[in-house]
């Protein structure tokens, strides 16, 4: 089936905005087709978004659900990140549902952009996007931060649908796809998070991570046959750790640290992991698993304040990091499964520290 191309170009001028009217709701908006279904764009400044796009407690009965109930820690904590963020915060498109009468009028008979008619009485569902639009009220409740929100805009994508008949459906299909970011990616592409920014400091100047971090997942499946040995995620836990309750954080301390380290494990070293399977080692040592680079990053945090770390560098090359070895045992190895808890990470710490402190004034990383 084939269907008219929009006429409108990247040199037509959009401006969008609100403006209430007696009897209907005007908003500039650009008309495209979905499914064989007039539907439209709109950029919404934020000071009427929040008055026309609210939750409606009535669409979470029993039997009539087309909206999940607002789960307030998270709107909270989507004030939060604009608070914090005005200058740089973004938002993705809300998609709104709309139970009433529409009109739209284009600018002319072959453009998609005019003004969209919504008549009084019509009411909005908030298909995609709630949390985002609870988060902006509570955030402007602030107002210093409601004078900096609430000129600027906000991108809709509108739906006709009377009865609210294909609500629950458009809900559906716009979360039957999504796939939550790992944390792992997640925190390789975040550049506000100091702790990930250092790790991806350190992971660029530790030659042994080079090139053998996963930055997707959050767990290298023991089927995987690639070279990557470490997720960034793991390094990222273990870098907080090694910076925890440190006030001014040195990122060339810490990197030469994390360098002294990696060089002194017999295990980390490229021709070891080049003459042997990678899947054996991510299976057999612990030193590769995320228990033991965290156990690793709280030792590091202890190593951070000595004046000297050479003696006790020189011991960690020492630790025997094979999972069957009876120091492990029932610390972070469980019938011969590696587990990994707030608990055994300390455990697994406190091991490690025993064996790096015969005569070094290491504290306890318990």
């Amino acid at each position: 089936m084939t269907r008219r191309k929009s006429p409108l170009t990247e040199h037509t001028p959009i401006r969008a905005s609100i403006k209430m009217f007696p009897k209907a709701i005007a908003l500039e908006a650009m008309r495209g087709i979905q499914a064989g279904r007039e539907c439209y764009s709109a950029k919404v400044r934020i000071a009427d978004a929040v008055n026309l796009f609210v939750f409606q407690e009535d669409s979470v009965q029993s039997g009539k659900e087309v909206q999940r109930q607002i789960n307030r820690t998270r709107a909270k904590r989507i004030a939060k990140y604009v608070v914090q963020n005005l200058e740089s915060y973004i938002f993705s498109s809300v998609v709104v549902s709309i139970n009433g009468n529409i009109d739209f009028k284009p600018i002319n008979p072959d453009s998609n952009l005019g003004t969209l008619y919504v008549a009084e009485g019509a009411s909005f569902i908030i298909n995609d996007g709630q949390h985002r639009m609870e988060g902006l009220r509570i955030a402007i409740q602030d107002a210093t931060v409601a004078e900096y929100l609430m000129d600027e805009t906000l991108s809709v994508d509108l739906h006709l649908d009377f009865g609210l008949v294909r609500s629950r459906q458009i809900f559906a299909d716009l979360n039957l796809n999504i796939s939550k970011p790992s944390k792992s990616t997640s925190h390789y592409f975040d550049h506000r998070d100091r702790v990930a920014e250092l790790t991806r400091a350190v992971v660029a100047a530790v030659p042994q991570f080079r090139g053998m971090v996963n930055h997707e997942k959050n767990q290298i499946p023991l089927t995987s046959k690639g070279q990557e040995m470490w997720t960034f995620k793991a390094l990222y836990d273990a870098i907080a750790a090694t910076v925890a309750g440190v006030e001014e954080i040195d990122p060339d301390q810490v990197i030469d640290l994390w360098k002294g380290i990696a060089a002194a494990i017999p295990e980390w070293q490229a021709q070891t992991i080049r003459s042997t399977s990678s899947k054996l080692l991510r299976l057999d040592y612990l030193c590769f698993n995320a228990v033991g680079v965290a156990a690793i990053g709280k030792i590091a945090n202890q190593l951070l304040r000595l004046e000297d770390t050479a003696p006790a560098l020189e011991r960690l090359g020492s630790v025997n990091w094979n999972r069957s070895h009876s120091q492990w045992q029932r610390v972070c190895i469980f019938d011969g499964k590696i587990r990994k808890t707030a608990q055994t990470v300390e455990e697994t710490a406190a091991v490690i520290h025993r064996l790096l402190t015969p005569t070094d004034n290491l504290e306890s990383a318990a």
